[in-house]
């Protein structure tokens, strides 16, 4: 698993932190109920705590996905839940064979994450 670390300026890291740890402000919707994604990913401030894959608290404010794999583009985001396995050969995350509506509706939630 790569990690990247980014050397800031103090106030710019304490900002980030500040975020980082607020909830989010938008439920999830039933879509990601219903694919079970909260069964495994957290989102601080709903009702998903899943504690096998990571926080999605403010996923779209990442820099990339899969553990450095891709860029976190939107165009990315919506490729890394269509077809996870395709992304990251051997990740843990199931290709949840979505319907284009939920797919859709999943990454834009996803992608308002900030």
């Amino acid at each position: 698993m790569a990690v990247l670390v980014i050397a800031q300026p103090r106030p710019a890291f304490d900002r980030w932190l500040a975020a980082e740890a607020r909830d989010a402000t938008q439920q999830p919707p039933e879509e990601f109920a219903r694919g079970s994604c909260g069964d495994c990913h957290t989102v601080r401030g709903t009702s998903a705590h899943g504690d096998v894959g990571p926080d999605l608290t403010h996923v779209a404010s990442r820099g990339t996905l899969a553990a450095l794999t891709i860029a976190n583009t939107p165009a990315n985001l919506a490729r890394w839940i269509r077809e996870p396995q395709h992304v990251k050969p051997g990740v843990k995350m199931p290709d949840l064979h979505l319907s284009d509506a939920d797919w859709r509706a999943l990454t834009a939630y996803l992608g308002s994450l900030r």
